[in-house]
């Protein structure tokens, strides 16, 4: 049988009695949150509760189709990912689907994350929380797009 957090241990008005277990979130200028189990034995995890952004294409020619690399997300929660086209040419008519694997092997669309860049110039923000796989992935398709740029960065969620 696992050991019991004693009440002194702990900050008390955070202390949960009834699963024994210390629940609270760091606020402000913190960058991680923690989680005490007491079920298995005195356990912490901690991790940080946002990454830097990072790019995935950098004012690519949007007038070729594009894949990033795969994005382990295995740690976190979710994701965030910005994507900003400009000066498109041709029918505007490209997409931008993040697809998702549980094995770096096989990929899925993801169900409602996905854009269409059907004006010129534009941005749209794509949030997924509770991410239940692995991987990720942005695939961008052309489709009649003859010219502009896209760019295209995440950030990940504790």
């Amino acid at each position: 049988m696992g050991t019991k957090l004693d009440a002194n241990q702990v900050l008390k008005n955070s202390y949960d009695e009834a699963s024994g277990s210390l629940k609270t979130t760091p606020s402000g200028a913190t960058s991680f949150s923690v989680e005490l189990d007491a079920t298995d034995g005195d356990t912490i995890a901690t991790r940080p509760m946002a990454v830097d952004v990072t790019t995935l294409f950098s004012a690519v020619a949007a007038s070729s189709n594009q894949t990033s690399s795969a994005v382990n997300i295995l740690d976190y929660r979710g994701f965030f990912v910005s994507i900003v086209w400009a000066s498109l040419t041709g029918t505007l008519d490209g997409t931008v689907v993040i697809h998702a694997s549980v094995d770096d092997t096989t990929y899925h669309p993801i169900a409602s994350s996905s854009t269409t860049l059907s004006s010129a110039n534009g941005s749209e923000g794509l949030n997924t929380d509770n991410s239940y796989y692995k991987y990720f992935k942005v695939v961008y398709t052309k489709n009649n797009i003859s010219g502009g740029t896209l760019t295209v960065k995440y950030t990940v969620k504790g």
